[in-house]
């Protein structure tokens, strides 16, 4: 799980509470901005291949495929109905736990 400085998270969240109405907007830099959105078990792939080598040696990690931080708000918001199902879910979930302690 990414932690909440990732802007994908910083989106998500932001979209969550908009929709949940505990926010009104999302203040975010430069959509023009590209991120390499790379699978996390590739990344963790490439570190124990790295600590296997007997030199150290310099390596640059990454897929070559990179996306603007708008394409992602893009893709975000024709998903987002279901992430925002899942989350008000979840969100009723542990609200229903709280009040049973």
């Amino acid at each position: 799980m990414r932690i909440w400085e990732f802007i994908t998270c910083t989106i998500i969240s932001g979209g969550v509470h908009i929709r949940l109405g505990l926010a009104k907007d999302l203040h975010l830099g430069n959509l023009e901005s590209r991120r390499d959105g790379g699978f996390a078990e590739d990344y963790i792939d490439a570190k124990w291949r790295m600590i296997q080598n007997d030199q150290p040696v310099d390596f640059v990690v990454g897929t070559v495929e990179t996306h603007t931080v708008g394409e992602f708000c893009e893709t975000f918001s024709h998903t987002s109905t279901w992430i925002i199902t899942t989350s008000s879910r979840i969100r009723d979930l542990f609200a229903q736990r709280r009040s049973t302690y």
